[in-house]
């Protein structure tokens, strides 16, 4: 039987092995989660709900390719530094094409970064032409047009 799976901003994943009809009932059970400590968003591959990926202002992306049960970091292409010993990856937002999962967008806190994937999260390249603000600006989400990859909303 397919894992209901949720996760928790903290960075902490959680699985209910079994999905009862009631949420009463249902059980949660710690399978782990990538290292950080101030994660804000979690998204799954809309063509395959084992790979999912989630966001850290402290250790950028990560990705699993197993449902949650284990991560790794995907971070290649973000330049964005952070801290006071400037190793912050400070990735706030990510959000899968609705068409393609293959295109990924991802956006930073407090610094200038939008970042597009088009190899499913595994390496970013900054897309930030046109935004006139150079820091202190956070991107909170993105919504992107189904019907056309290239319409592509940013909330900051």
């Amino acid at each position: 039987m397919r894992h209901c799976l949720v996760a928790l901003a903290c960075m902490l994943a959680l699985s209910v092995s079994v999905c009862p009809s009631s949420v009463a009932d249902r059980t949660w059970e710690r399978v782990g989660g990538p290292p950080g400590g101030l994660g804000y968003d979690i998204r799954m591959d809309p063509s395959d709900p084992d790979r999912m990926l989630v966001t850290d202002a402290f250790a950028g992306l990560h990705v699993s390719f197993d449902g949650g049960l284990t991560w790794e970091p995907t971070n290649d292409g973000i330049e964005v530094r952070t801290g006071q010993s400037g190793d912050k990856i400070p990735v706030f937002s990510v959000t899968f094409d609705p068409t393609d999962p293959r295109i990924v967008w991802a956006g930073t806190q407090d610094a200038l970064g939008i970042y597009r994937s088009e190899d499913g999260g595994r390496t970013w390249e900054k897309k930030v032409n046109g935004i006139i603000e150079q820091q202190g600006i956070s991107f909170r989400g993105f919504t992107v047009d189904p019907a056309d990859s290239n319409v592509v909303y940013a909330a900051a």
